[in-house]
């Protein structure tokens, strides 16, 4: 009798071994999947963290290429090569910044000494030509024009010699040197 009530036991928790080997499949697959979600999450996480200092790096080249040179970027020293990279990149910009200052500087003063120049030409009577070192007219008051007959669009930036071949004899030998 004993041995029937054992055997009936076993063939009890024989049929029910599949569902007990079901809810350990589904609870370990639970737990996987948790684990799973969770490494992903923390990956992201991790991910984010490390690129974030790159699109802000990325955010301000953007900003410096549509003309904005006083943008700086932040990025906290424990950040190690990234935070070489932004101070680098703030030093760049700092000097790009200065130097276009200075440029537009330098060429306010080149635009008030051309306009003095020209306002100094115009009440001079006699006909003054301005050339370059090549020989360019790239300069001319309203005595020369008048007495040449032409306006500025047609001389300045031509070669003095197509303007007046009557000096081409003299403009060849100003061009010589120790002459």
């Amino acid at each position: 009798r004993l041995t029937e009530e054992g055997a009936l036991e076993y063939k009890s928790l024989e049929e029910r071994r599949f569902g007990v080997q079901t809810a350990f499949g589904v609870m370990y697959l639970g737990v996987a999947v948790i684990l799973l979600l969770s490494a992903v999450w923390m990956g992201l996480w991790f991910a984010n963290r490390l690129a974030q200092p790159i699109r802000l790096l990325i955010g301000a080249a953007k900003k410096v290429s549509d003309g904005d040179l006083d943008v700086q970027v932040s990025v906290k020293a424990s950040q190690g090569e990234l935070s070489s990279l932004a101070n680098t990149f703030n030093n760049m910009t700092h000097q790009l910044s200065d130097q276009r200052r200075e440029l537009l500087e330098t060429n306010a003063q080149i635009d008030r000494r051309r306009k003095f120049t020209e306002a100094v030409l115009a009440g001079v009577t006699a006909g003054v030509i301005g050339l370059d070192r090549s020989g360019k007219i790239n300069l001319v008051n309203r005595s020369a024009k008048s007495i040449l007959g032409k306006e500025d669009g047609d001389i300045v930036g031509s070669q003095l010699e197509d303007v007046i071949p009557e000096l081409r004899e003299f403009s060849t030998k100003a061009a010589r040197p120790g002459s």
